[in-house]
């Protein structure tokens, strides 16, 4: 790689990447979040749940696995973004497990997730995620921290849902700087007016970031394909995708176009097991 190029993927991937799917960033991954804008708190689980809010975990059915991969944000192949989850109700609660990469040769954020999320009534569920993180910079070295999300999941009927996520409750910092991970307080509203139109409203505040308002819609057109679309205004990203399914498993494809950095791509496939 052309160190001109390396260096402006660098500052890419530090600086501007927090608010785009990684620098161990607050917002879930997977493409339905990413199409739908990052407004996914208080969205019914699917097999994205490892990578959505712990609280979720609680209202899991049936044993998921899912697996996302971005070719490289704003289509810089050196930012690449993957990750696998596995979802699975077990004796009364939901577990969750998940990691994720991101980087190339130069930069690279790994992060391992667990979760666990348990229901105290009828339709309220309570999630609790620890996060391993780990970053490696060549020449650098590298340094491992944890951090702790809470989430919190209300189901007020079959059309409509709230919910809300605390991350990095501990305020855990690397330790090879005293600035602290990111930090997100994010609340929304699932709602379903109709059965195939599912609409996602949510506000977040990041510590150190202006507040951000995601909106996201998915309308199922076929019992077979899901599109979904979003804005998010701080900053400006527009946002779009599709879900095809095929009995228990469904191919999912997301994009984001950011009105100065271009778009990024995004791919996903999860499997359900009844």
């Amino acid at each position: 790689m052309p160190p001109f190029a390396a260096r402006t993927a660098m500052i890419l991937a530090v600086f501007l990447c927090p608010r785009s799917h990684a620098a161990f960033e607050a917002s879930a991954a997977g493409p339905r979040s990413a199409s739908l804008a990052n407004a996914i708190v208080a969205a019914p689980p699917d097999g994205w749940a490892p990578f959505m809010n712990p609280a979720g975990v609680a209202f899991c059915r049936s044993l998921s696995i899912g697996v996302f991969h971005i070719p490289g944000l704003f289509g810089l192949s050196e930012l690449r973004f993957s990750g696998v989850g596995l979802s699975v109700p077990a004796a009364g609660v939901g577990l969750a497990i998940s990691a994720t990469w991101f980087g190339w040769d130069l930069y690279k954020e790994t992060s391992i997730r667990f979760a666990v999320g348990k229901k105290v009534s009828s339709g309220l569920g309570l999630g609790l995620r620890c996060q391993m993180n780990r970053l490696a910079i060549s020449g650098y070295g590298s340094c491992t921290t944890f951090t702790l999300d809470l989430g919190i999941r209300i189901e007020c009927s079959h059309s409509l849902a709230i919910g809300g996520i605390l991350t990095n409750v501990t305020a855990s910092a690397l330790q090879v700087s005293t600035e602290t991970l990111p930090q997100d307080l994010s609340g929304g509203i699932w709602y379903a007016p109709i059965p195939e139109l599912h609409i996602t409203l949510e506000a977040g505040k990041e510590l150190l970031s202006a507040p951000e308002i995601r909106v996201g819609v998915e309308v199922d057109i076929l019992k077979q394909l899901t599109l979904r679309a979003g804005i998010i205004d701080n900053p400006s990203v527009v946002t779009g995708g599709c879900a095809f399914r095929a009995a228990d498993v469904t191919v999912d494809y997301a994009f984001a176009y950011h009105w100065v950095l271009g778009a990024t791509h995004e791919i996903g496939l999860t499997i359900s097991f009844p």
